[in-house]
């Protein structure tokens, strides 16, 4: 397996266009919430569709993550650990769920009878600030666990660890059928699946051709499942959810074609890279205050307008991501 001090240019490549993806998947989520009411329902389907094929995003994150902290060579002190990794996300949820209660504050959204700190206080503690920020609760939670990952990677053998991603999968997905039903949600478990899809397949990819044959297939599965569950105005989160397996297939797919590419990473792009958890973090704002508070409805100028302002909303936060870095030093974004 590749050490990690030499940078793996692959996952450049893939952390940007996973990042790209997830601004226009939030792009067309939330024009889909805030104009819902003036959908018909081929407009509505045709959202909800756009957006299943979106969903591998956060995922290969996840999976490239993996691929760099379960590698046996990558030492994890559980000080740089703590002080580096659950750090980085403490304090950057601090400061965006600051920022999100303070927009819809202002916004008066809520107000209440406890004052803007206890508004910031009731939406940290029950993630109501923003719904990007759950990233931030679910990367704490897995850099807490990541020994005990680190633990289970070395110590099972490759196909042991398949056999665990299957499991992990198949439980993740009780929460629709079986005893398990509305009672307690296990999708949760499935992030810790990618983290091993991620490792296992940087260790040993997929054949080029099968990787395709799954992309396809899944990415078509979505697509009329998806379009055909959401025609009939019914909620298709179920088909295209982090747990789904066809999600899982599709993430997986894009994942292992993405670590073939060759040419290496230029400069421009690293710096993209750098910036990616910044322009996670920062895109919202321009998401909310464009939609929300200005009230443009990107429907009102076709379904080509998402990519324009996905791509506007992405370089302004790489923009504002890269001087807060540039002359702060800040390691937060």
């Amino acid at each position: 397996m590749p050490s990690t001090k030499a940078r793996i240019f692959q996952f450049s490549y893939i952390r940007v266009a996973a990042c790209f993806s997830i601004v226009l998947l939030h792009c067309l989520n939330a024009a889909r919430v805030y104009y819902e009411s003036e959908l018909d329902s081929f407009s509505y389907a045709s959202v909800w569709t756009s957006c299943s094929m979106l969903m591998w995003a956060v995922p290969c994150f996840l999976m490239v993550t993996g691929a760099l902290l379960l590698n046996p060579k990558k030492a994890l002190p559980l000080s740089k650990l703590y002080g580096k990794y659950i750090r980085r996300m403490a304090v950057a949820l601090l400061i965006f769920t600051f920022i999100f209660s303070l927009i819809k504050y202002l916004a008066a959204d809520t107000q209440g009878s406890t004052g803007f700190m206890g508004f910031f206080v009731t939406n940290l503690i029950k993630d109501r600030a923003m719904p990007h920020l759950w990233y931030l609760y679910m990367m704490i939670v897995l850099y807490i666990l990541m020994p005990l990952f680190k633990a289970i990677a070395d110590k099972f053998s490759d196909n042991a660890l398949w056999a665990l991603v299957a499991v992990l999968v198949i439980a993740a997905n009780l929460t629709a059928v079986g005893p398990l039903s509305g009672s307690m949600s296990t999708t949760s478990i499935i992030y810790p699946a990618y983290l091993f899809i991620g490792y296992l397949l940087f260790k040993k990819n997929m054949k080029a051709g099968l990787s395709a044959a799954l992309l396809a297939a899944s990415s078509c599965a979505l697509l009329i499942l998806t379009y055909h569950t959401t025609s009939g105005l019914a909620d298709p989160s179920g088909i295209m959810a982090y747990s789904s397996p066809l999600v899982v297939i599709q993430a997986a797919s894009i994942y292992s074609l993405m670590l073939r590419i060759k040419t290496p990473a230029e400069n421009w792009l690293l710096s993209m890279d750098e910036c990616t958890f910044g322009i996670y973090l920062i895109h919202m704002i321009f998401v909310r205050l464009t939609m929300k508070e200005l009230g443009f409805n990107p429907f009102d100028f076709g379904p080509f307008a998402f990519i324009p302002m996905a791509l506007i909303f992405f370089f302004a936060s790489y923009g504002v991501t890269w001087i807060i870095k540039r002359f702060t030093g800040s390691t937060i974004l």
